[in-house]
């Protein structure tokens, strides 16, 4: 997502009064290392990172009524220790990911820096007379 606002905006949009709004993505549970991510050339979900408290507040401020947030990065634990008995490495992961565009090892260090994880968020579209 290019910009997550116009993303929002429009989500809220398309959506009755009551709709449903569900996304799962990749959160950083230390943001403050977020913005050294935004330098490395690699389109990966990985580079961008959401800030929870950010998006939480973004959604709330939109019109949505958050139901569920949930943490799942054992989900993202699992796909990590698989890619790893593949290639070997994150790094190399990295690297041939990115083919060869990136140094797989500097993204590595800066992911871990961020402790990534998983979430899933569940929303809904209020307005005072909804309930």
């Amino acid at each position: 997502m290019e910009n997550l606002d116009s993303v929002i905006s429009e989500v809220f949009r398309v959506l009755k009064i009551g709709g449903w709004f569900i996304a799962t993505d990749v959160y950083a549970k230390k943001p403050e290392f977020i913005d050294e991510l935004q330098g490395i050339s690699v389109n990966s979900c990985m580079r961008s990172l959401h800030n929870l408290k950010l998006l939480r507040e973004r959604i709330e401020k939109a019109g949505f009524e958050i139901m569920l947030l949930e943490d799942c990065s054992d989900m993202l634990k699992a796909l990590m220790v698989k890619t790893i008995f593949s290639y070997g490495s994150m790094s190399i992961f990295w690297n041939k990911a990115a083919q060869c565009s990136i140094d797989g090892q500097e993204f590595q260090s800066l992911l871990k820096n961020c402790k990534p994880g998983y979430f899933i968020m569940i929303a809904r579209k209020v307005d005072e007379c909804y309930e």
